[in-house]
């Protein structure tokens, strides 16, 4: 009789923890890659499959830069977030984030950083960079100045430098002749190069995005996050899922801190030199 409390006992309370993982709202951040409208239509898809898939009750909190996103998975606002590699290692610095899965490009789980100019522009190479106005994205996306800098020798040589936050609006600021360079994510490039733009200058491979969680997660939530992520392309739900958040992206591989060294060896770069 008191084996049979004891079980009973036991599958109640691992009943009522499921139940309350369930009932808490996990909630999920984002980098801005584009503005928080568009981010809500690519990101809701997502926490809604991951709801369904996990049983956890998982919702979008947009947040307006990289810094925000970063402050909220630092301070608990999100136990989840999507992330650019500059913001992992500032929420894994000062929170011990733990990396998840990293998204998947043509089965690719890299990416690399294109100094784009007009295809009419008179800019052939690196050093013709000296003296230019000069188009970045977010202010603390630092791996975008380490690549300008890799590829002028120095950053600083640039003329006058402005943040406009998102890839799009570098290429569409090329486009128009507003800033005779910029910076830009090899599949922005790629997707506007037709429309007349020409590369400059292009990084190494380097690790890409990836979906961070927060410590103090519990760890059982975490992996359920993690298996429905690596699965994503199992259902044609998933693949749909997939295509909203990103058409490139193929699905999401396993990643590991060790992995953004080569980020953390890029920004060693601008230790030493102030920014413009």
């Amino acid at each position: 009789m008191n084996r049979f409390r004891h079980v009973t006992f036991g599958l109640l309370a691992a009943f009522c923890f499921s139940s309350a993982l369930a009932a808490e709202v996990i909630y999920f951040g984002s980098v801005a890659s584009e503005s928080p409208t568009v981010m809500i239509a690519r990101m809701a898809p997502l926490t809604d499959y991951l709801s369904a898939r996990t049983g956890l009750t998982v919702r979008f909190k947009p947040a307006p830069n990289l810094g925000a996103a970063v402050a909220d998975l630092v301070s608990g606002e999100t136990s989840i977030a999507y992330l650019t590699p500059v913001a992992y290692l500032e929420a894994h610095e000062k929170a011990g984030a733990v990396p998840l899965v990293s998204p998947l490009t043509k089965g690719v789980k890299t990416f690399s950083l294109v100094v784009a100019v007009a295809k009419a522009s008179h800019i052939k190479t690196c050093k013709d960079l000296k003296g230019k106005a000069f188009a970045f994205g977010d202010k603390k996306a630092l791996v975008q100045r380490a690549v300008v800098d890799e590829c002028m020798g120095d950053v600083n040589g640039l003329s006058q430098i402005k943040y406009l936050e998102y890839y799009d609006s570098i290429a569409k600021a090329l486009l128009l002749g507003d800033f005779e360079a910029g910076i830009l994510k090899d599949t922005v490039f790629d997707h506007y190069s037709p429309k007349g733009l020409r590369k400059v200058h292009e990084s190494a491979q380097l690790p890409g995005y990836v979906v961070a969680a927060s410590p103090k997660m519990n760890q059982e939530a975490r992996d359920k996050v993690r298996r429905a992520l690596l699965t994503i392309t199992a259902s044609p739900e998933g693949r749909q899922v997939l295509d909203t958040l990103d058409v490139v992206y193929t699905g999401f591989a396993a990643v590991e801190d060790k992995e953004y060294d080569a980020i953390r060896k890029l920004l060693r770069r601008l230790d030493k030199k102030p920014a413009n």
